[in-house]
């Protein structure tokens, strides 16, 4: 039998649920033994999203690996007690996953901490063997210096390039590809969320993939993910992650005009 505090915590839960939009079912930050506090939410909460739904793409993709592996680089993703900033192990399967079955040519990456996704991103690349590139973006160097670091530790550094900067400048240099997959984990204030993706969305091909990590947790992200499920309800599909962070997954459509969405007119 739970205490009087459990039975407290649980009639919470039920409130919450009962009375709040289904996008922000939330747990109590105080419950949380994982989100540092600065991470808190709308009205004191975190989104409630462990439902790790990733096993989507695992069938296809282990018709060309022989097993559903664990990657050597998975110490890089996020756990409880270090990587906090670095993705989850399972949107870094998720990321291996996309890149095998697509097989897409250029890829990006924004946002790169230690090189969690890029390894899982160039190891996909590497296995596909289509002369592929990965472009890594951050404003740091010292990212930029570990991942690279990272990934020639693990032999993937072929084929991949480093650009330092801040994201919104580096994508209007004109040094980065059209890609078929941009994976965008940057700043994600609002106003940064909403200027990288006026700048990315025009470099992904239509029929590309545009992803968002973060996008159940913070609030930047989150309300960019749940516009652009409203504008483009048949290309937006958004899965929980085993941290409850989130992942959107965008895939672009022909005819579709960023600029006129960003300013409210579509």
């Amino acid at each position: 039998m739970p205490n009087l505090a459990g039975v407290i915590h649980r009639l919470h839960i039920v409130l919450e649920a009962l009375t709040r939009p289904s996008e922000r079912l939330p747990i109590r930050a105080a419950d949380s033994t994982f989100y540092d506090a600065d991470r808190v939410g709308d009205s004191g909460t975190i989104p409630l999203g462990n439902a790790a739904v990733f096993s989507l793409l695992e069938p296809l993709v282990g018709e060309l690996d022989s097993d559903n592996e664990t990657f050597p680089f998975e110490k890089l993703c996020r756990a409880a007690s270090n990587n906090k900033d670095s993705c989850e192990p399972d949107v870094g399967r998720l990321l291996y996953q996309l890149t095998r079955f697509t097989r897409p040519q250029k890829l990006i990456e924004v946002g790169v901490f230690v090189g969690a996704a890029s390894c899982h991103l160039a190891l996909a690349m590497h296995r596909n063997a289509n002369g592929a590139e990965l472009h890594l973006v951050d404003v740091s160097s010292k990212c930029l210096e570990t991942a690279g670091n990272n990934l020639r530790d693990f032999g993937l550094c072929d084929n991949v390039f480093f650009h330092c900067g801040h994201s919104a400048d580096v994508a209007q240099t004109g040094n980065l590809p059209i890609a078929d997959l941009i994976f965008l984990d940057g700043d994600h204030r609002r106003e940064c969320v909403g200027r990288d993706l006026e700048c990315y969305w025009n470099l992904v091909r239509e029929g590309g993939f545009l992803i968002l990590h973060d996008s159940i947790l913070w609030n930047g992200v989150r309300y960019y993910a749940n516009q652009l499920t409203r504008a483009l309800p048949d290309s937006v599909f958004t899965f929980a992650t085993s941290g409850g962070s989130g992942i959107s997954i965008i895939r672009k459509p022909a005819d579709f005009d960023f600029s006129q969405f960003s300013a409210g007119t579509l």
